[in-house]
């Protein structure tokens, strides 16, 4: 009578493994060990403002959002001829480790710069007044965004 309670025990164990552990495992992983986008934003005043996101409904996203994107002939001609120029710039990132993209400023007022920098795209806004807003974006979910919206 033991070891068939012992067998059912083990069988009930095994399937709670199954039907319950490896779903909470994978949204464990989802939600807080995969790539995650990060915003932070923070004025002259002192107030900041942190955000982070799972890359992975960046992705979502973008792929429940494209079969609603209508697009117009003409504006598929001119994705067309953009689509050689879309490809380099994301095969040279995926290239790369680590790079300054581009850095602009504006009179002195605002400096933008975008960087790739340990696998993401960094982009670092500075205003005079103090305000600050840098993004984090794995690189990877850029050119994954990209490719899939140009695939149009």
């Amino acid at each position: 009578m033991v070891k068939g309670f012992l067998k059912f025990l083990l069988l009930v164990t095994v399937l709670l493994v199954l039907l319950v552990g490896i779903p909470a495992y994978g949204l464990y992983h989802l939600f807080f060990v995969a790539d995650q986008i990060t915003l932070q934003a923070s004025d002259g005043d002192g107030q900041r403002v942190c955000l982070s996101i799972p890359a992975r409904v960046i992705s979502l996203a973008a792929g429940l959002a494209r079969p609603q994107i209508v697009i117009e002939p003409s504006e598929i001609e001119e994705l067309e001829q953009w689509k050689p120029a879309i490809a380099a710039i994301i095969s040279e990132l995926d290239k790369h480790p680590d790079l300054p993209i581009v850095e602009v400023s504006t009179d002195g007022d605002v400096r933008v710069r975008i960087v790739k920098q340990n696998g993401k795209l960094r982009l670092f806004v500075d205003s005079r007044e103090g305000d600050q807003i840098t993004i984090d974006v794995p690189a990877h979910v850029v050119s994954d965004v990209v490719r899939d919206l140009t695939d149009l």
